[in-house]
């Protein structure tokens, strides 16, 4: 029911219960009525389903050119990132973190001082 401890009603008197659902495929909170089955978002659950709805479009997008190269930069290797990736705080001078998981698997995600304040990771194999 969010933080503000507020109890919200339904039309037909029943009060709504915190429960998940999904909506095109993203499972998210929604303030659901035992009653009569309406659903209603809270300010915090309608950001959060935004959030996820956004993430889901960048993953479909990024999956259609998933291939990418590996590129010399001086002395160096250099992968390229979709411009996507930018809504998600992947910037141009931020920092990230890069975990080998095994001979064919890295996973990359933005430096923990880089995410003050954003709970989320975007993983890629």
């Amino acid at each position: 029911m969010g933080r503000t401890g507020k109890v919200m009603t339904c039309e037909c008197g029943a009060k709504y219960r915190e429960v998940v659902k999904e909506f095109d495929g993203i499972e998210c909170p929604v303030m659901a009525c035992p009653s009569c089955d309406d659903i209603v978002f809270t300010m915090e659950q309608s950001k959060r389903y935004h959030f996820l709805k956004k993430v889901e479009d960048i993953r479909r997008e990024i999956k259609k050119t998933r291939r990418r190269k590996i590129s010399r930069l001086g002395n160096s290797m250099g992968i390229l990132l979709p411009t996507q990736l930018k809504d998600l705080g992947f910037e141009i001078g931020k920092n990230f973190d890069i975990q080998l998981v095994d001979e064919g698997t890295i996973i990359i995600a933005l430096s923990s001082m880089d995410m003050a304040g954003k709970d989320h990771k975007l993983k890629t194999a």
